[in-house]
């Protein structure tokens, strides 16, 4: 039809192990699959305790989550559950309680799947697998797509393609062993990460790209405590404000606010960035307060 159209790159971390969060969960067991990649359970243990200590800071915030034994059974014992779920955790007010899933969001996550695919993360899949899954029917569709994707293209009328989300693909990926994706080589403690796009691709990029690593953007999640972007979430966080809502906890909500400028939490400064933005949609819309009798 002629229709010049964008190429994006969606979907290529998912299916070949391209984030860094996915590495512990990469050598947590060895791939019996790929005899090439095994080395001795010492060396793999040392390896997989050395690079849970350095990972998943940067993109959901610093801490580590408690995650009930039996939901990380649930989810063989993978690392990305415990990190997505750092993620939305908003302070609703108390009578909130009567409409939401009770229960910490790891278990909630993870209940949410269908039996048949717990069974598989519980038998069959690699847990590189089983956190590629977890990512792609979580943070993949309800963010990535709808901020960095296809939502934010049509918003500005381009018209994209996401080529590695083609079924044909999709179906592929699966079916390749977990070290041809991220290659751990012991000798140099060191991960390869989307290694068999890299070869496949390799005889038509440049060294430069070919060893190129994954700079992933994020948008700033620390600002100067008193400058602009703080000045405007005082602003709209007052406690008026926030009692026009009705629905959340207004005393955390603005401590939220607080630990996001003064301590440079960025789960606080996600929470507080989400909870003016309610506040605008309120007061351009003219929203009446949530109360326990709304609904």
């Amino acid at each position: 039809m002629g229709i010049k159209v964008v190429l994006t790159g969606e979907g290529s971390d998912e299916h070949f192990g391209g984030y860094t969060d996915f590495r512990p969960d990469a050598i947590q067991e060895p791939d019996l699959s790929w005899p090439p990649s095994r080395f001795s359970d010492v060396e793999r243990d040392t390896a997989w305790r050395e690079t849970c200590e350095n990972t998943g800071a940067i993109v959901f915030g610093d801490g580590i989550l408690q995650v009930p034994k039996s939901t990380s059974r649930m989810a063989n014992h993978t690392r990305t559950i415990r990190e997505l779920a750092k993620i939305g955790g908003m302070p609703f007010a108390a009578w909130t309680d009567r409409y939401l899933s009770v229960g910490d969001p790891e278990t909630l996550l993870a209940e949410a799947m269908d039996g048949r695919v717990r069974q598989m993360m519980a038998t069959k899949w690699h847990p590189l697998h089983t956190s590629a899954y977890t990512w792609m029917k979580s943070f993949l569709v309800t963010f990535i797509l709808r901020y960095c994707g296809d939502n934010i293209d049509m918003a500005h009328s381009v018209e994209s393609r996401l080529p590695f989300l083609d079924h044909y693909l999709t179906e592929y990926a699966n079916q390749l062993p977990p070290s041809l994706k991220m290659k751990f080589d012991p000798q140099t403690n060191s991960f390869r990460e989307k290694y068999i796009l890299r070869e496949a691709v390799r005889p038509f990029v440049t060294e430069e790209v070919y060893n190129g690593r994954k700079k992933g953007y994020c948008g700033p999640t620390q600002y100067r405590e008193g400058g602009p972007l703080h000045q405007t979430l005082q602003r709209l966080l007052t406690r008026e404000n926030l009692e026009q809502l009705g629905f959340v906890h207004v005393p955390s909500s603005q401590k939220h606010l607080d630990s996001a400028f003064r301590q440079g939490d960025r789960t606080a400064f996600r929470n507080s960035m989400l909870i003016a933005q309610f506040v605008v949609l309120s007061q351009r819309f003219g929203v009446k307060p949530a109360t326990p009798h709304s609904f």
